[in-house]
C-alpha cells in the first residue's frame, strides 16, 4: 500500500515503450497486488514509484490468511482490488475515447476529487487542489508525447482556464462539466453512479 507519493503501473515494462503509459496509486491505496492475488498468474505489467514513494509490504501468504479467517476483511481487500481495476478501466476509456486536451481535463477532474476544494473567486467557481503531477510524470498519466502536454497546457493558461502557482492549481469548474457529463454517458447503471452535478465530487462543497 502507498503510504506516501505517488506510485504507477503500467503494462510490460516500462523501459521498454518509447511512450508510456500508467495508471496511479495515491496514498492509502494499493501500489500493485490486485490482479493476481486469487489465481498468481502472470500479469502483463510493471509497478514502479512516479515520485519519491513510501510503500508499505505485506506479504501475500499473510493477507491471504487474514482473509480466509475473517470476511470483512475479505471484503475490504477486494473492494481495493476493485477499485484499481475500475481506475484502470476508466484510464484505458480516456486512452480510446479522447483527444489529448479532454484527458487533460479527465486528469485533473480525477485529482480534483480526491484533494481539491471549491473557491469562488470573482464570481466564478474554481476547483483548488495541491500542485498537480508535472512534466514527464503528467505525459506517463496523460499519454501524450511532451510537445503536445506543452500546447494543451500553455492554451488552458493563456485562456484563463487554468491557473497555476508555487504549490497550488486551480482549473475553471466550467471546463470540466463536458468530461463529467461524457463520465456519466459512458458509464453502466450502478448503485453508486456519478452525480449530476459536477460540483459534488469536490471535496469542501
Amino acid at each position: 500500500m502507498v503510504k506516501s507519493g505517488i506510485t504507477a503501473r503500467c503494462v510490460s515494462s516500462p523501459f521498454a515503450q518509447s511512450r508510456l503509459s500508467v495508471a496511479i496509486g495515491l496514498p492509502g491505496r494499493l501500489a500493485c497486488g490486485n490482479l493476481n492475488f486469487f489465481t498468481g498468474r502472470p500479469c502483463v505489467g510493471r509497478y514502479f514509484a512516479l515520485v519519491p514513494s513510501v510503500v508499505v509490504s505485506v506479504p501475500q501468504e499473510l493477507v491471504m490468511s487474514l482473509a480466509k479467517k475473517n470476511t470483512e476483511f475479505l471484503l475490504l481487500i477486494a473492494a481495493q482490488f476493485e477499485l484499481a481495476a475500475l481506475s484502470d478501466r476508466l484510464g484505458f476509456a480516456a486512452e480510446t475515447l479522447l483527444d489529448i486536451d479532454e484527458r487533460v481535463l479527465a486528469f485533473f477532474m480525477s485529482w480534483a476529487s480526491v484533494y481539491s476544494k471549491l473557491t469562488e473567486i470573482d464570481g466564478e467557481t474554481w476547483v483548488d487542489m495541491p500542485h498537480i503531477l508535472r512534466g514527464e510524470a503528467l505525459r506517463y498519466v496523460v499519454n501524450c508525447s511532451s510537445a503536445a502536454l506543452e500546447r494543451s497546457m500553455t492554451s488552458l493558461k493563456k485562456k484563463g482556464l487554468v491557473v497555476s502557482e508555487a504549490d497550488r492549481f486551480r482549473v475553471k469548474l466550467e471546463i470540466l462539466k463536458p468530461v463529467h457529463q461524457w463520465l456519466r454517458s459512458a458509464e453502466e447503471a450502478s448503485a453508486l453512479p456519478r452525480p449530476e452535478e459536477i460540483s459534488r465530487l469536490f471535496t469542501g462543497s
